[in-house]
Parts: structure tokens; sequence; C-alpha cells
């Protein structure tokens, strides 16, 4: 594995710790949510965790393609992320608003990781932040659309 690559396989790494974190998050506020926007907001839910569950997969087979072991517990993927944990239930308004934060929290480590790909060479982790980050601002205008103004 070259440098560039080890460069970008840690990227990556972070970045399936993010979304594993976020994937649960986002699944455990679909079980709980509650109030008079339940369904849709049930809904979505599943949506966004369905969409991260299929792009831990995704994640972990990039940085597989670098040779690199992806991580594989759940400790170390908190360790690694720059997305925190709940230890408390949320009312349904701020299960958007942390949603909202977290893929911004993701599209701005997005960014720094698409500029700092740029002369390693490793065109297709490049490619695939810039996917993943089209994502995540879809995610963030959804959640956002959702919130009670």
């Amino acid at each position: 594995m070259t440098t560039s690559h080890n460069k970008t396989a840690l990227f990556l790494e972070q970045y399936f710790a993010d979304t594993l974190v976020l994937y649960f998050k986002t699944h455990s506020f679909h079980w709980n949510v509650t109030g008079a926007n339940f369904f849709s907001l049930h809904k979505l839910f599943e949506e966004h965790y369905s969409e991260l569950q299929d792009s831990i997969d995704e994640i972990a087979e990039r940085i597989r393609s670098l040779g690199v072991i992806a991580p594989f517990s759940m400790a170390q993927a908190t360790q690694l992320s720059t997305i925190k944990e709940m230890n408390h239930l949320v009312s349904t308004q701020d299960m958007l608003k942390t949603l909202i934060s977290d893929h911004q929290t993701v599209c701005g480590n997005l960014k720094d990781w698409i500029e700092s790909c740029e002369g390693t060479r490793d065109f297709a982790t490049q490619d695939f932040f810039v996917q993943r980050l089209e994502y995540h601002e879809k995610a963030i205008w959804m959640l956002s659309a959702s919130i009670d103004k």
C-alpha cells in the first residue's frame, strides 16, 4: 500500500466510524420518534438508516480494496467517530436538529477529505467521497424541511 492510499484509508476509517454511529442514532430515532409527524418521520428515518447501512458496507469494501483491515469493533468505531453517541432520548424536534448537525459534521469532514485526496492519485476514493457528500447534503435538506417552524 502506498503512502497516499494509507492517507485515504485513514479518512475512510473515520468515515466508516462516523457512518456507523450516525446509522445507529438514526435507527434509534426511527424506533423512538413520537408526535403528530410520527408516520412521516418514522419513514424518513427508515429511508436514511437504510441508506447509511448500505453505505457502511461500501465504505468497508473501499477500505479493504486499499489493503487495510476495516474497523471491526464498536469500541474502535466510537473512538474514531467525530459523531457522538446519544446517552438519552431527546424530543422529536431535537432528533431532527441532532441529525442535521451530525450530517453537517460529516459533510465538513468529506469536503476536507476530498481536498486532501487531491494529489494522492486515489481517484476512486475521492470520487466515492464526492458521491457520499451528495447524499449527506440531501439528508440535511430533507431533515431541515421536516423541522417545525
